[in-house]
């Protein structure tokens, strides 16, 4: 049981510190094929800002998009008249005991970008 509540406290304590000190959100880009790229150089955000502003042809294909690639660790939620798609991840563990940084992060934002492109052409008619 100790070692229980000592692993739950290491955890917590290691998520704590990953998210400590972000206020906002952070800028992240998008690239023309629909590439999510988080910033690397400083420690991960709760949640991140991303400028969409003439990409999406309405509220209702971005609230598809943000519904459709919501995924396990990561949601997406549009503000169509600012332009804005907002990012949210969770910290995710893998394999070997290690959390998902940004880089991590970028890896899967870019084998998803096909399929977000491919509903970008299609759906944003």
């Amino acid at each position: 049981m100790k070692k229980l509540v000592t692993l739950l406290f290491v955890a917590v304590s290691t998520i704590s510190i990953t998210f400590a000190g972000n206020q906002g959100p952070v800028t992240a880009t998008l690239d023309e094929h629909m590439k999510i790229v988080l910033p690397t150089d400083q420690p991960m955000a709760q949640e991140y800002v991303i400028d969409i502003a003439g990409r999406f042809v309405s509220a209702e294909v971005l609230n598809s998009f943000c519904d459709s690639f919501r995924d396990q660790g990561v949601s997406y939620r549009g503000d169509f008249a600012a332009g804005k798609m907002y990012i949210s991840v969770t910290p995710l563990t893998d394999s070997t005991n290690h959390t998902w940084d940004a880089a991590k992060w970028n890896e899967y934002f870019s084998s998803r970008s096909f399929k977000m492109e491919y509903f970008m052409q299609s759906m944003n008619k």
